[in-house]
Order: structure tokens, then C-alpha cells, then sequence
């Protein structure tokens, strides 16, 4: 895969058309995904799982 996607970026920095620079993944817009929420829960819930812990131990 990694010799399909550096020649494909070859044939697009040349501007020739190919097989390889029709296919369906070149071009596309991606849809962001943005990891800050779940890291924002994870780091809330951890936090929290440790003041409990600390509550319950260090009355």
C-alpha cells in the first residue's frame, strides 16, 4: 500500500492522470475527527475515579 500511495503522489505532483490517481481515497475531503472530547472525558474521569479513591482510603 505504502508503493500505491507514493506513486500515486508522484503521478499528482507530475499532473499525470492515472489509474492510481482515480482511485476513490486520492482527493477526497476528510471528515476531521477531533480527539479533544475524548481525551477531555477520559482525564475528567480518571481525576474523579482518583478523589474518590482518596476519599475512601484517607477518610
Amino acid at each position: 500500500m505504502t508503493t500505491t500511495n507514493g506513486r500515486a503522489m508522484a503521478e499528482l505532483i507530475c499532473g499525470r492522470p492515472s489509474q492510481r490517481t482515480e482511485l476513490f481515497f486520492i482527493g477526497r475531503k476528510v471528515i476531521p475527527w477531533p480527539p479533544e472530547p475524548l481525551t477531555h472525558g477520559l482525564l475528567h474521569a480518571i481525576r474523579g475515579f482518583m478523589k474518590l479513591e482518596d476519599h475512601l482510603i484517607y477518610k
